[in-house]
């Protein structure tokens, strides 16, 4: 018994040795405010939510994307890099339209739910569109 809990410890210890092992990376100033304006990008501006954030949620990283955030933040206060409020604000937005075809489609009672899903991002790229060509002249009257 004594020697399956030294192996479950030595298994315990490895996993933290790894999980706590820390890469040096130097980088310049300039390098790193472009790591800090790429982990600012906004995807909307009304929800403020980065794409660093949305990345770190959909791979289970959101503790990792804090604890590199809180690293990059400290790193730009000693090097006399704007963050916060002081640095620029990014967004992603579209360029362009993006290409549209006209298609068939039957809601059927049997179809899968993937399918389902294509037909709704289809229909939410519409209304999507529509709504980028009326910012388009909203933007175009600004000018």
């Amino acid at each position: 018994m004594a020697k399956k809990l030294d192996k479950k410890t030595k298994k315990d210890k490895l996993k933290a040795e790894v999980k706590e092992k820390e890469y040096k990376l130097e980088v310049t100033k300039e390098e790193l405010t472009h790591l800090r304006d790429l982990m600012s990008v906004v995807l909307s501006i009304e929800n403020e939510e980065t794409l660093s954030a949305a990345l770190s949620e959909v791979e289970n990283r959101a503790d990792s994307e804090v604890s590199l955030w809180d690293k990059v933040a400290t790193a730009c206060m000693k090097a006399s890099i704007d963050i916060g409020d002081n640095a620029p604000n990014l967004t992603i937005a579209p360029k362009d339209f993006p290409p549209l075809s006209v298609f068939h489609y039957v809601l059927d009672e049997n179809a899968t739910k993937d399918q389902h899903e294509v037909l709704t991002c289809h229909i939410r790229l519409d209304k999507f569109c529509t709504s980028f060509r009326q910012n388009q002249r909203l933007l175009f009257l600004l000018k």
